[in-house]
Parts: structure tokens; C-alpha cells; sequence
């Protein structure tokens, strides 16, 4: 059993105990802010994570690459179903990206698309990082998901991403009768940076007239660059 295995196992065990254990390996009382309190697994998770591990913020590229996709924990169960994959290439400024398809198991015609964005804060991420959550988001809503590997910061910086993520669109758009795809229900999503890249390519196609996703799939995403709402502030500490 790889490194990576033992760790998920460690993980998904330790998740499995009791509550009141749960919190007195986390430090005790619950984080609690008015109505708001921290679920006693992410409390737990929370505390293992602050031991002496440095976050990945603090890292250079390299480094917090290396160490997200060589310990590849995931919260995310394995499908019962789990749809076919296939890679593609897409073209885009300068280079080529892959963007990987999901099909549902089982289904066949012109299905709903979604294609879908990473999140790793522009600098980390992949389409193997995301595979679980596409695979989960393709069985469930019955629709071919195209996952992208949109080039990274600092290498590639904005508006390379965007690009990237506007490019894969327009090709899921422009070859939807050969992919099977119903091209009247096309959407775009992303969790975390893949949520701010969504919202800037919706307002990209918005600006300069193009087709817009039909549906926005907005996962926490980075939205509010200023970071000084209420909630933002409020819970800035412990929570």
C-alpha cells in the first residue's frame, strides 16, 4: 500500500470516531462564533493540519505541487457507477491543454454538459487532483463533464488561465453534435479558483457577446478580491 493509500486510511478512520473524541484531539471546546460552529470533523481536521505542517501558501510552486499531488487525500467516495473517461486535446494560445470527458455510465444520445474548472488558488490543481468530484458530479446529474488542466500562476499568469478556460468552452460549444452534447445545455462550474475563473468566463462571454453557460456551478469561489465582508472578518481567526 502506497503512502499516498495509508494516508487516506489514516483520514477516513480517524473520521469515523466518536464526537466528544473528536473534539478533545481538536483542542477540546467547540469553535464556536455566535450561531456559528465548526463541524467537529473539520475541527479535528483543522487541528491535524496546524502540527507543524506548513501551508501550502507558504511553499513555492514546486514544492506545494509536489506535496498536493503526492498525497492525494480526498474526501470524495468512489462512484458505484463510475462513468467512462477519455482525454483530450484541445488547442489553445501557444500550446495544447487537456480537458478530460466524463460520461455517465449506461447513457448514450445527446446528453447535458458541464464543462468544469479546478480550484488550487491558480497555482495548484489538475485534472487528476479533481478526477473523484467530476466523476461524482458526472454519475449524479446524469451529464458528460469536461474537466480542464488550465496552465498555472506564477508560470502562467492572468489572463493565460482564463484563456485556457475560455478556449476549452468554446471548443466543448464548437464540437458538441461530435461529442454528443446537447448544445442548448452547456455549463460551466469550479470550485474555489475554478469558481472565479467560471464568473470571468460568464463575464467575458457576457462582454464580447458570445454563447453564455446555461448554468453557473459556483463552489466557494473567490469572488470578492477586498476579503472585508462581515463573515470574512468575523471568522478570519479559528474558524
Amino acid at each position: 500500500m502506497g503512502m499516498g493509500k495509508i494516508l487516506q486510511f489514516v483520514v477516513e478512520s480517524s473520521l469515523r470516531l466518536p464526537t466528544p473524541l473528536l473534539l478533545r484531539l481538536s483542542g477540546g471546546a467547540p469553535r464556536q462564533l455566535e450561531h456559528r460552529r465548526l463541524l467537529p470533523k473539520f475541527q479535528f481536521l483543522c487541528a491535524q493540519m496546524s502540527k507543524g505542517v506548513p501551508g501550502l501558501e507558504e511553499m513555492a510552486p514546486a514544492e506545494a505541487r509536489a506535496m498536493y499531488d503526492d498525497q492525494p487525500i480526498t474526501l470524495e467516495r468512489e462512484v458505484s457507477n463510475p462513468p467512462t473517461t477519455r482525454d483530450h486535446s484541445v488547442s489553445v494560445p501557444g500550446a495544447t491543454i487537456c480537458v478530460r470527458e466524463y460520461t455517465p455510465a449506461g447513457t448514450s444520445g445527446n446528453l447535458p454538459a458541464l464543462v468544469y474548472f479546478h480550484g488550487g488558488g491558480w497555482v495548484i490543481g489538475n485534472v487528476d487532483s479533481h478526477h473523484q468530484l467530476c466523476a461524482r458530479l458526472s454519475a449524479g446529474a446524469g451529464v458528460r463533464v469536461f474537466s480542464v488542466d488550465y496552465r498555472l500562476a506564477p508560470e502562467f499568469k492572468f489572463p493565460v488561465p482564463l484563456e485556457d478556460c475560455n478556449a476549452a468552452f468554446q471548443w466543448v460549444l464548437d464540437n458538441a453534435e461530435t461529442l454528443g452534447i446537447d448544445r442548448s445545455r452547456i455549463s460551466a462550474g469550479g470550485d474555489s479558483a475554478g469558481g472565479n475563473l467560471t464568473a470571468a468566463l460568464c463575464l467575458k462571454c457576457k462582454g464580447e457577446g458570445m454563447t453564455l453557460p446555461q448554468l453557473q456551478l459556483l463552489l466557494y469561489p473567490a469572488t470578492d478580491l477586498a476579503l472585508s465582508t462581515g463573515s470574512a472578518k468575523d471568522c478570519a481567526e479559528g474558524l
